[in-house]
């Protein structure tokens, strides 16, 4: 059907492309196809009920939903553009014809998308059957994308009409169709082309487009395309003619078809080089004037009067550690907020002063280290900036790091302070090594006054013969060379007395590099050299006698092994102990011992030649080197020494008689290094001694059967413990005022299978020297707290176990401690009930070791006793120091206290001074009542021995305390106390 030309219905055009009369008919029948992402509704209206039927479609173009797809005119009207009513309405109401409709596009409202769609209406009238009555019918077709192209094409088409206003402008086309770069007028010609050039292949063009960039504006493209948005981009281009690459900046965007398909891309483009060369040469400038600013540690900042703000270069905010690319805009307090809290007020009054004054001004203040966390010295200068009327509108200034200044400032006010008070002698030379300056210690060290020593070298004031590595020129050449050296100078005062130096010489250099000056700083250490030279004699020669010690006497026989294996000769070691002198020591005291070690020392010495050497290897222990040959002469000398020792020695207005044991060894007969010579002289002395002492003997093999069972000793000892063999006997220990059994003393049995029983005596050394008291101690201590248990279980009282601790169990606290922990934990065996007994030696030996120690067994709870109270030393200082519960008369006092005061004497202070300390007191060795009594009328809380037992198995000691206290549940504690004094005291009070 042909359209109605009375309607005034334009044709419609879709795809690009406006519908002819045959192609309305095709569309009619839905066998013309639109693109697939166009959208197409139909409708009909009818004239009369002035109602609209869309079909389903209108829902996916209009966004209505299926109640809203029949609307009146009115109803329809109000979703267009305003400016569109008016004719729509006209054109419909006519019903048959009236004013057309306008050709520009329909701009209907979308609810669902919240946007304006734009479409193209097609019409066309049809008859109804029986009358003159028709509807029209027709159909919408979105065509908003083609709408917003062919608008923004327009746009810019208009932008470009006259590029010559922008200056460098064209624009361009790219057709997709033939892939052809095309430009207007002659502007391929600016880019390097032959003149009337307007139309390239796009392949072309990209080839001048450098290789860096390219990529990027392939990927703008892209983007352009995805976004449907202009873009905009700079890139480097070819200029083929000029040989050089230029900048040009594009902006772009495609076009496309109402299918959606892009068809063209259009664009305009600038050349920019002079704006980039302008940029490049600006940031150079900058650059470089922040180089300056930077090596300077400088800033600029300006503040604006009225708005309050500051601008911050980049290289101040650099200078605080911030890591800025520009500048920066910040509001007053803002900008005064690292500032230091006791520099704000003086920086505000002078800003504000400035500000009323016009002056400028100049102040140093402390600012916050963001990156450094420390507070930086900064300077300021600044001004006032005033408009033409003379109002300051602004201050302008610049900052300067001063950090480094003030810090070298201190540095030489502490530099002249050290000067002016240090107590190290200072001068200072000129390169020909005349002193220029020296400070007041270097008067007060050497006398001399400054003006008396200005002008002279140092070396005038060495004026004593010097060592050869000291003489000047044996410092100065090196100084010279290395810039520095150091060593000891001898030296005079001006009085004459010498002194020792210690210096340290310093070439300082010039800006050229050249030396300009010298500095020697110097102390005094004529003391220190005196200690030193005092420590070295006291590490190699006994303070005591004076003669060589154990490690001074080991070199020298060392050396002589060394000459004498050489020059083929034979050495002798005598090896000299005095017979009893303990009892020197016991009865006279040990002044009265140490003199007489000084007097065998003088005596020993005086009966050798000068080239023998005397040592003291300790004690009462000396040691002769005699290089003679054969052993003959080393026996006539050992006679000598026995007939001089043999004299009566004056000690104290007292003739003391003492005599000596001595050993001999040859080298290299019985041995040929140092430490089998002094064991071959060692094992012969002893030897001496047993053979009635005051004599000597010549070493033979056989004595080294006591070593050799030391040894085995040792072996079998390491089988004792998986072997069974060790056991414990325990000893009673009863309180005193009434007899009560308060606890037992755990003491350690070997019983060999081959050899029976063994002293304890002979295989504790041996066990302490062989490492194996680690683990003997830790059986012991497990083993003891396991019985007290075991007894507790049988009925007995809650016995305190007693368990004496070796040296060497102490040397490491930690692992003593474990093991006591462990066996508590292991036994059940409260702390309290558990008693360590150590040695006075021991205390004394690592006081900090051994007082943790204690101190750790006092916080679990066990308690210490020193045993052998009196037999060795320790400070009452230590004594009230330590955590100590009990102290143990030694037996060696016990044994003699009815025969001997001073054994008394001795036991009773003991007690009195463990009481005074809050201890109790126990006396070991107790055989006889009368013993006890005494000990009784001292006070002493409890007492061990063999008054009431020997030490006894675990099975026997039950037995004992049976038939001793009876059945332990009738054990009453009076008639316990009653029962001993009758037994052993024939008495009961």
């Amino acid at each position: 059907m042909a359209l109605d030309s009375a309607m005034g219905l334009p044709e419609l055009s879709v795809a690009g492309s406006d519908l002819r009369p045959h192609e309305v008919e095709q569309l009619q029948d839905g066998r013309i196809q639109v693109a697939d992402d166009s959208l197409l509704c139909r409708w009909d209206y009818d004239p009369q009920a002035r109602r609209f039927h869309f079909d389903a479609m209108a829902g996916r173009l209009f966004g209505w939903r299926a109640d809203e797809r029949q609307p009146s005119l009115d109803q329809l009207a109000s979703r267009v553009a305003s400016d569109e009513r008016p004719a729509l309405i006209a054109r419909f109401a006519n019903r048959g014809g009236g004013s057309p409709l306008p050709g520009h596009p329909l701009h209907v409202w979308n609810a669902e998308l919240g946007c304006w769609i734009v479409v193209k209406v097609f019409a066309y009238a049809q008859s109804l059957a029986g009358g003159p009555r028709f509807v029209l019918k027709g159909f919408c077709l979105d065509i908003t994308r083609q709408q917003e192209s062919e608008e923004t094409l327009r746009r810019y088409r208009t932008l470009l009409a006259a590029p010559s206003s922008l200056g460098h402008m064209w624009y361009w086309s790219i057709n997709y169709a033939d892939g052809h770069y095309e430009t207007s007028d002659n502007s391929l010609l600016l880019l390097g082309w032959p003149d009337g050039t307007s139309r390239i292949p796009e392949a072309e063009f990209r080839a001048r487009i450098h290789p860096e960039d390219l990529p990027h504006i392939i990927a703008r493209r892209q983007s352009a395309l995805r976004d449907d948005k202009p873009t905009e981009i700079d890139y480097r281009f070819w200029q083929i003619a000029q040989q050089r690459w230029i900048f040009l900046r594009s902006l772009f965007f495609f076009v496309r078809d109402p299918a959606g398909s892009p068809v063209t891309l259009y664009g305009f483009t600038q050349d920019i080089t002079r704006h980039k060369e302008a940029e490049a040469a600006l940031a150079k400038e900058r650059q470089r004037i922040e180089s300056a600013q930077v090596l300077g540690r400088m800033g600029t900042w300006s503040f604006d009067i009225g708005r309050r703000v500051v601008r911050v270069s980049r290289s101040t905010l650099n200078m605080l550690g911030h890591d800025s690319p520009g500048d920066a805009l910040m509001g007053e307090e803002e900008s005064l907020a690292n500032l230091h809290p006791d520099d704000r007020q003086s920086v505000l009054k002078a800003i504000n002063r400035s500000c009323l004054t016009f002056e400028p001004f100049s102040m140093e203040y402390r600012r916050w280290h963001y990156r450094e966390n420390r507070w930086v010295h900064l300077k300021s200068s600044a001004h006032v900036v005033r408009d033409a009327d003379g109002v300051p509108y602004e201050v302008q200034g610049f900052t300067q790091d001063i950090t480094r200044q003030k810090e070298n400032e201190q540095h030489l006010r502490f530099a002249a302070s050290v000067f002016e008070h240090g107590r190290s002698l200072i001068v200072i030379t000129d390169i020909e090594r005349r002193i220029i300056q020296v400070n007041p210690a270097f008067c007060e060290l050497t006398g001399f006054s400054a003006d008396e020593v200005i002008g002279r070298r140092p070396g005038e004031l060495i004026r004593t013969p010097v060592a050869a590595d000291c003489r000047p020129g044996n410092f100065w050449f090196p100084l010279l060379r290395a810039g520095h050296w150091s060593g000891e100078l001898p030296c005079r005062h001006k009085n004459g007395e010498p002194f020792t130096l210690a210096v340290n010489f310093s070439a300082v250099r010039n800006e050229s590099g050249e030396i300009g000056h010298f500095i020697c700083v110097g102390d005094d250490v004529t003391q220190q050299k005196a200690a030193e030279r005092q420590i070295n004699h006291l590490a190699y020669f006994d303070p005591l006698t004076q003669l060589p010690n154990r490690v001074r006497f080991k070199e020298q026989v060392d050396l002589a092994i060394r000459q004498a294996s050489r020059d083929g000769h034979e050495l002798a070691l005598l090896f000299l102990d005095l017979d009893y002198f303990k009892h020197v020591n016991d009865s006279l005291g040990h002044s009265a011992g140490d003199q007489l070690l000084v007097e065998v020392a003088g005596r020993l010495r005086a009966a050798v030649r000068a080239s023998d050497t005397v040592g003291r290897l300790g004690g009462d222990e000396f040691m002769v080197l005699l290089p003679i040959g054969g052993h003959q002469a080393a026996r006539c000398v050992a006679d000598k020494l026995i007939e001089a020792l043999g004299q009566p020695f004056q000690i104290d207005a007292m003739a003391l008689t003492v005599t000596s044991s001595i050993g001999i060894s040859l080298f290299p007969r019985d041995g040929d290094h140092y430490d089998a010579l002094l064991r071959a002289a060692d094992a012969a002395m002893y030897k001496a001694k047993d053979a009635g002492r005051n004599t000597f003997l010549d070493f033979v093999p056989e004595m080294n059967d006591m070593a050799l069972k030391r040894l085995t000793l040792s072996n079998e000892l390491r089988q004792a413990l998986p072997r069974r063999e060790l056991l414990l006997h325990y000893q009673p220990q009863v309180a005193l005022d009434d007899g009560r059994l308060i606890g037992v003393e755990a003491l350690l049995r070997w019983q060999h299978p081959e050899w029976g029983m063994i002293s304890p005596a002979e295989f504790i050394p041996v066990a302490e020297e062989s490492g194996l008291i680690e683990a003997i101690g830790a059986w012991v201590i497990e083993e003891a707290c396991q019985q007290a248990v075991a007894w507790d279980q049988l009925g007995l009282p809650e016995l305190s176990m007693s368990i004496n601790c070796s040296t060497r169990q102490f040397l490491e606290p930690q692992a003593l401690l474990d093991t006591v922990r462990t066996a508590l934990r292991r036994s059940g065996l409260p702390p309290a009930r558990l008693e360590l007994e150590i040695t006075e030696t021991l205390i004394v030996q690592d006081i900090a070791k051994t007082q943790w120690l204690l101190e750790q067994f006092r916080a679990l709870g066990v308690r210490i006793a020193i045993d052998d109270f009196g037999t060795g030393y320790s400070s009452l200082y230590y004594l009230k120091r330590l955590p100590i519960d009990k102290l143990k008369i030694d037996q060696s006092f016990v044994r003699d206290l009815v025969a001997n005061p001073d054994d008394r004497t001795i036991a009773a202070t003991v007690a009195t001074l463990g009481h005074s300390l809050g201890l109790r007191v126990i006396a070991e060795g107790v055989e006889t009542a009368e013993q006890l009594q005494i000990l009784e009328t001292m006070q002493c809380d409890e007492g061990q021995g063999y008054l009431w037992s020997r030490p006894l198995p675990a099975g026997q000691f039950i037995a004992w305390y049976r038939g001793t206290y009876g059945a332990p549940e009738r054990a009453g504690l009076p008639q316990v106390g009653a029962r001993l004094r009758q037994r052993h005291y024939g008495r009961t009070d």
